[in-house]
C-alpha cells in the first residue's frame, strides 16, 4: 500500500513539474509574439517564462537525484575469517563487534587448540 500511495505522488510531481514547463514555454512563445507586435508587456512574460523553465528543470533534477539516492545499495557485508594455526582449518563467520585480526576465539572443531583470526574482509556485492 506504501509503495503504491509513493508511486502516484511520484507521478504528481512529474506531472506537475512537466506542466510547469509546458506553461514556461508557452510564457516565452507569448513574451517574443509580444515583442514582435511592439507591445510593451513581452518582458514580463519572458522573465515569466524563463523562471518557469529554471524552476521545472530545478524540480526534476532534484526529483531524479533523490530517486537516485533511495536506490542505493545496502552495504557491503562484512566478514571474519578464523584460522587454527595448528591444523589450518579455516572458518568464515560474520563480523561481530570487538573482532580484530589475531584475537584468540573459539576451539578449533578439529584438534580442539585455540583459532586466531586471520583476516577480516567486505564481501563483494552480489549482482543480480
Amino acid at each position: 500500500m506504501k509503495a503504491s500511495i509513493q508511486r502516484s505522488l511520484q507521478s504528481i510531481i512529474i506531472m506537475l513539474a512537466a506542466s510547469l514547463l509546458v506553461l514556461s514555454v508557452y510564457f516565452i512563445y507569448e513574451g517574443f509574439t509580444a515583442f514582435k507586435q511592439g507591445s510593451a508587456d513581452y518582458i514580463y512574460q519572458l522573465m515569466t517564462g524563463m523562471i518557469g523553465v529554471a524552476m521545472s528543470i530545478y524540480m526534476l533534477t532534484q526529483f531524479t537525484r533523490r530517486l537516485h539516492i533511495n536506490r542505493q545499495a545496502p552495504p557491503p557485508e562484512i566478514v571474519t575469517v578464523v584460522e587454527c594455526r595448528k591444523c589450518g582449518f579455516k572458518q568464515v563467520k560474520k563480523f561481530t563487534k570487538g573482532d580484530y585480526v589475531l584475537k584468540s576465539v573459539e576451539n578449533c572443531q578439529k584438534c580442539n587448540e585455540p583459532m586466531l583470526i586471520a583476516g577480516i574482509y567486505m564481501e563483494e556485492a552480489k549482482k543480480k
